[in-house]
């Protein structure tokens, strides 16, 4: 898709640190905030097993995290100092205009509307001096989605600039995975259950693993025919 020289242009930073808790995404994207992106450069900033723990144990104990204030106040700083110390070793900082901060979703029930992410996006702001966009999925639980607003639109932008033939679906497989539709008038996303968290969890418990690499591990393994078809009975399955 060709730049269209009347729109605003950005570049921004995006960070991300996902339910797998192995890093920090931090991306540098050209956009118009519309119908183009384009991702100029990428960096990991990998977690050490001592992060992982803590914030482990944060997921874990999450409702006594959301009644200690000093205990939140501390992992707000502990998670927003990680975001910096990545922010300053990808060396995007000087290129970006603002930074989007999704800071570390420690619990997330969309049914009942509830979502909390940890981390201090006045504080990120400081440390940057640059202005920082924050809490994209409170104020999209709020609105009735379902916490993931910017992948629908970002996937609507790739949809158009590959023009691709519509309707046109994707599906994202992070540790919960979702669903974009597009087919021109009706944008929708929402999530469709676990994608890679429970492979993930079971590589930890049984494989000291992380995670399975490429899939090696599961690639070995016979697919139980009938498990799947009762699996696909669920009535899930036949929603529209």
């Amino acid at each position: 898709m060709i730049k269209n020289k009347e729109d605003k242009f950005l570049n921004i930073i995006g960070l991300m640190s996902g339910t797998s808790l192995d890093g920090i995404d931090v991306s540098l994207i050209s956009t118009n905030g519309k119908n183009y992106v384009a991702c100029d450069n990428n960096f990991f900033f990998k977690y050490s097993i001592k992060v992982k723990k803590i914030l482990n144990q944060a997921i874990e104990h999450h409702k006594h995290i959301l009644k200690n204030k000093k205990i939140k106040f501390k992992l707000d700083k502990f998670i927003t100092s990680l975001h910096f110390k990545a922010l300053k070793k990808s060396n995007f900082l000087n290129k970006t205009d603002l930074i989007g901060f999704h800071g570390q979703t420690i619990v997330h029930n969309p049914e009942i509307n509830e979502t909390f992410q940890l981390g201090d996006p006045l504080m990120l702001s400081r440390l940057t001096n640059k202005k920082v966009i924050f809490d994209f999925r409170k104020n999209d639980v709020i609105n009735n989605g379902e916490g993931a607003p910017l992948a629908p639109i970002f996937h609507k932008a790739i949809i158009e600039q590959k023009k691709f033939e519509l309707p046109c679906c994707f599906i994202n497989i992070g540790g919960i995975a979702n669903l974009t539709y597009w087919d021109g008038y009706d944008l929708i996303g929402f999530d469709t259950g676990p994608g890679n968290v429970m492979i993930d969890k079971f590589s930890q418990i049984y494989l000291n693993k992380d995670f399975d690499f490429n899939g090696n591990i599961a690639s070995l393994g016979v697919i139980n025919d009938d498990l799947v078809k009762n699996f696909l009975l669920n009535p899930y399955f036949n929603k529209q």
